[in-house]
């Protein structure tokens, strides 16, 4: 019975001491201080484009270079799936590719006139033709992902290659 009052005390006498260190420097939330209201910089060369919420690119030696996409369309599209997911939904193509070498395939946003139409285009990077390039055609299998925001007022998506096209309608 002793130990459990002795244990309760020296923790009540603890937990009151707090209060004469809440404004000292040993208390690490006041290590910091308080916020205060500082003029923003301004870049007097700026002519306020840049958007100062949304951070900008470090340099970064581990980083690669954003590098434009070289993609040329594909074969043909021999399947297109457009399975639903609790946020969205996940187009999921399988093609065919001119050569075995193709790498890097995506599904490429194309404009199109009507609004209640998704546009893509099946590309691919290929390298450069050397003599021990194989020539033969191969299989190749893609995905997106598209909120339920991009799919709002869409009536029909369509994916289309170099020989055909396929598409799908709600």
């Amino acid at each position: 019975m002793r130990r459990p009052l002795v244990a309760l005390l020296v923790l009540s006498m603890t937990l009151s001491a707090c209060g004469a260190i809440r404004e000292s420097r040993m208390n690490p939330f006041n290590w910091f201080g308080g916020s205060r209201e500082v003029p923003a910089d301004v870049d007097p060369d700026s002519t306020g484009a840049a958007n100062p919420l949304i951070p900008q690119r470090r340099t970064n030696m581990f980083r690669r270079d954003e590098t434009v996409y070289l993609g040329q369309k594909l074969d043909q599209v021999t399947e297109l799936r457009i399975e639903r997911v609790a946020d969205g939904a996940i187009i999921r193509v399988e093609g065919i590719a001119q050569r075995a070498d193709a790498y890097d395939i995506r599904l490429v946003p194309v404009q199109t006139e009507r609004p209640d139409e998704l546009h893509f285009e099946l590309q691919g990077e290929f390298p450069e033709l050397t003599q021990s390039t194989i020539r033969l055609p191969r299989p190749v299998v893609v995905a997106t992902h598209l909120t339920d925001q991009d799919l709002a007022g869409i009536r029909r998506i369509r994916v289309s290659a170099a020989r055909n096209a396929r598409e799908s309608r709600r």
